[in-house]
């Protein structure tokens, strides 16, 4: 029997932009239209967020960068 994969969150970074995936401090930040290694329904997370991006009254953003970071629960107000 396998283990299930750790929880996770995806930190979003509307001005943060890059064309090829960027590794820093061990973090990997890649485009939000850069969704083929996710899972779908993982992708179609990253997707949702980044339809909610906007720069000013109907001015969206079409691509900002993420990343994958270890789970952080909003109801305990930090990691687990």
């Amino acid at each position: 029997m396998s283990e299930a994969a750790p929880p996770h969150s995806f930190a979003v970074f509307p001005f943060l932009k890059t064309s090829h995936p960027v590794s820093i401090g061990g973090l990997t930040f890649r485009s939000t239209e850069d969704t083929a290694h996710l899972s779908p329904d993982q992708a179609e997370r990253v997707a949702e967020i980044a339809r909610m991006l906007f720069l000013q009254d109907d001015l969206r953003i079409r691509a900002a960068s993420y990343s994958e970071v270890p789970f952080v629960d909003l109801e305990r107000g930090g990691l687990p």
